[in-house]
């Protein structure tokens, strides 16, 4: 099944079509502001929605246009949310402001004592298919790319998505995965070659990468299970993967990471890629283990593994009886008790600790 299958037949029909689904609104990409709002879904639950209707009235005779003071409101929520550490943090700490001198709700929250989920039920919840994004400096463009589904809260944007199908042969943990980490990368990059001399006070990198470091991150892993309990398709089993920088190292990830920092970032990449290699994970283990002195390699399961560890047949027979072997598996180490333990990939993968192993590369560098 196609990517785009997957997102029109199902996933939208599920968000937004179908009886038993969450209920959102599609909204067209063209209706989205060059600042990421949904400025129809914004304009409406400030001026239609209980707790908003009767103050956003008032603040329409300060201003000389409707289209002005939407300019004006969302210019503040753009700053605001500029000095947030993410999305899900404003939301949470800005469910009502004061704009003009007058409260406004930019989200009610559910099963309150006064209303219930009578309000929490007039939240607007949207999804725009493919929205381009890109970031524009001195007239340039810069950077763009099409995340495949894109959210907002009230016409406010809180995060995007990237769809695998394992029809494809592709899955959320590697190509899902992949796909974010390179497009914050290419952004990264880009906004690298302007920020040194130009960027102080880190303006410019609030405007470029919101999309990426503001939005709220969750992850559906693509282990079967977890699809099941937490995708809405039975049947044909698909993988979703809503952003999230999972397996970027915290050094790589965090909201007062530094342009030095993301100079590092840069030159990860270029030394080692992506990394997305089971055997490249291996390497590095085996060499960091070398040089750290540690007792911990792992090896190809085959006959010259055999030939090189163990003087004679039956010593190797011992090793694999007394540990935990299996012929099949492609990987092997020796635990404590210098008995054999085999690996599969999956094992492998969970054994390696890569977040020590970024530490030594970046170290490395």
């Amino acid at each position: 099944m196609k990517e785009l299958d997957l997102q029109n037949k199902y996933l939208i029909n599920f968000l937004c079509k179908s009886v038993d689904g969450l209920k959102y609104n599609e909204a067209k990409a063209n209706t989205v502001s060059s600042n990421f709002f949904v400025i129809e879904d914004l304009k409406y639950f400030l001026s239609e929605t209980e707790l908003n209707k009767s103050n956003y009235k008032t603040l329409l005779r300060k201003f000389n246009s409707e289209k002005e003071l939407l300019n004006s409101f969302t210019d503040f929520l753009d700053e605001r949310i500029r000095s947030s550490m993410n999305m899900a943090i404003f939301i949470n700490n800005n469910q009502s402001v004061t704009f003009e001198g007058y409260k406004l709700h930019l989200f009610y929250p559910s099963g309150t004592e006064t209303y219930g989920d009578k309000l929490f039920n007039q939240n607007i919840f949207s999804v725009v298919q493919e929205l381009p994004y890109t970031f524009k400096y001195k007239d340039n463009q810069l950077f763009s790319f099409r995340p495949d589904l894109t959210f907002f809260l009230n016409g406010i944007y809180i995060g995007y998505s990237e769809l695998k199908s394992n029809y494809n042969n592709q899955n959320a943990r590697k190509n899902g995965r992949k796909k974010v980490g390179k497009d914050y990368l290419s952004a990264a990059q880009e906004y690298l070659q302007i920020a040194k001399d130009n960027d102080l006070n880190q303006s410019i990198r609030k405007s470029f990468l919101k999309i990426f470091e503001k939005e709220i991150r969750d992850y559906i892993n693509d282990h079967f299970e977890e699809c099941d309990k937490k995708s809405p398709l039975s049947s044909p089993r698909e993988e979703i993967m809503i952003t999230e920088y999972e397996g970027f190292h915290s050094y790589f990830y965090s909201e007062s990471m530094s342009i030095e920092i993301m100079d590092t970032i840069r030159q990860f990449y270029e030394k080692y890629g992506d990394m997305d290699n089971i055997g490249q994970w291996l390497e590095i283990h085996n060499e960091y283990c070398s040089e750290s002195n540690m007792d911990s390699y792992i090896h190809e399961n085959n006959e010259d593994f055999f030939n090189l560890m163990f003087s004679s047949a039956d010593e190797a027979v011992r090793a694999a009886i007394f540990g935990d072997y299996n012929y099949h598996d492609d990987y092997v180490c020796f635990n404590g008790y210098g008995n054999l333990k085999s690996l599969n990939e999956y094992n492998l993968d969970n054994m390696i600790d890569k977040d020590v192993l970024i530490e030594w590369m970046i170290d490395n560098l």
